[in-house]
C-alpha cells in the first residue's frame, strides 16, 4: 500500500491559526498590529512582498533560545536547531472540556491519558479563556520535564503559568522553565482541538529553520 493510500484511513485537521496581516495580535494582545506586508514588485515585475513581524503571532513554537537566554544567561537550540522530527509523532490529547473553572492541571492527568516519554502532548479544549482557564500546576509542568516528552502544545483555553504569578515575575514561570531549559519546544495557539475525538492521534508540524529565532508561527496537522 502506497503512502498516499495509507493516509486516505485519517482525518486530516488543521490544529494553525489564519494569520491576517494588519490584524494579528501578540500574546499579550495589547491591541498593536504584529504583522504587516507591504507588496513590492520585483525585476521583470513579479509580486513579492516585503513582511513585518512578531515571533510569537498566530500558532507558533517557542525553542529554549527563548527561556535559557534571559534567565540563565546561556545559549539555547533556536527554531533552526530544534530537530525537524521533533514535530513528527504520536501524539497525546489532554482535554480539558471536563475541567472546571481555575483548575489546575496535575500529574495524574497526564498519566490517566496515556503519556508517556517521547510523545507529543497536545492540552487544551477547555469552556473558560482569561483568568478562567484551568492552568499548569508546578507538579504538572515538573512530571513532564522528568517524563522526557518530546513537545507540548496547548491552545487559548489552557494557562500554561499559575495565573497567581503574573507576568513579571519570569523566575516563577515554572512551565517555560521546566520544559525550555530542558529541550521540550512549547508550541502555543493550537485551534480545532474540539475536532479530536480520540486521546492519541499522529502529529506533523514544520517551522521554517530560521537561525537565531527564539520563536516563529509554524504549521499543524492532526492526523486521527
Amino acid at each position: 500500500m502506497s503512502l498516499s493510500e495509507e493516509l486516505r484511513k485519517y482525518r486530516i485537521i488543521d490544529l494553525t491559526q489564519k494569520i491576517v496581516p494588519g490584524e494579528a495580535r501578540g500574546p499579550l494582545d495589547t491591541g498593536r498590529r504584529t504583522m504587516e506586508i507591504t507588496p513590492f514588485h520585483y525585476p521583470p515585475g513579479e509580486l513579492m512582498h516585503k513582511i513585518q513581524m512578531e515571533s510569537h503571532i498566530g500558532t507558533h513554537v517557542e525553542a529554549p533560545l527563548h527561556w535559557v537566554s534571559v534567565l540563565y544567561k546561556r545559549d539555547g537550540m533556536d527554531i533552526s536547531q530544534i530537530p525537524v522530527d521533533a514535530f513528527i509523532g504520536d501524539a497525546v490529547f489532554l482535554d480539558l472540556s471536563k475541567h472546571k473553572k481555575k483548575q489546575a492541571i496535575l500529574p495524574q492527568d497526564f498519566q490517566t491519558a496515556g503519556v508517556k516519554t517521547g510523545h507529543i502532548v497536545i492540552i487544551g479544549n477547555s469552556p473558560y479563556t482569561g483568568q478562567d482557564r484551568p492552568y499548569f500546576s508546578y507538579e504538572a509542568s515538573k512530571w513532564l520535564a522528568d517524563s522526557r516528552v518530546k513537545v507540548v502544545g496547548i491552545d487559548n483555553t489552557v494557562y500554561p503559568e499559575d495565573p497567581k504569578v503574573g507576568i513579571k515575575n519570569l523566575e516563577l514561570y515554572h512551565t517555560h522553565d521546566f520544559l525550555l531549559s530542558n529541550d521540550i519546544p512549547m508550541i502555543e495557539g493550537l485551534i480545532n482541538l474540539d475536532k479530536i475525538k480520540k486521546k492519541q492521534f499522529f502529529l506533523i508540524g514544520s517551522v521554517v529553520p530560521i537561525v537565531g529565532l527564539e520563536a516563529f508561527p509554524l504549521r499543524v496537522l492532526a492526523l486521527v
